[in-house]
């Protein structure tokens, strides 16, 4: 029997729903998101750490707006990246 249990992502905020179509380029680079956070491999926290600054020249050329970059940022690279981070840095 199929499990159909929903996948808990530990970074990746899945509360934040994508109602809005975003560029072709992003959606490579949420699935490998996707499947770095499924794989906890802290690459995940380098290349979503750099994803405010990437949106930056979409937001300009007019690909995203300022508000659906900050959404999707806020699921790839929000509270769950920041607490992990903070999580980690008491432990040292």
């Amino acid at each position: 029997m199929k499990d159909n249990k929903k996948i808990e992502h530990r970074w990746i905020d899945d509360s934040i729903e994508i109602d809005f179509k975003i560029p072709s380029w992003w959606e490579e680079e949420f699935k490998m998101l996707e499947k770095l956070d499924r794989e906890y491999n802290p690459l995940y926290l380098v290349i979503a750490g750099d994803m405010e600054d990437s949106m930056h020249e979409d937001i300009l050329s007019g690909d995203l707006t300022k508000a659906q970059a900050k959404t999707l940022c806020l699921k790839y690279n929000g509270p769950k990246v920041y607490q992990w981070e903070a999580d980690l840095n008491e432990d040292s």
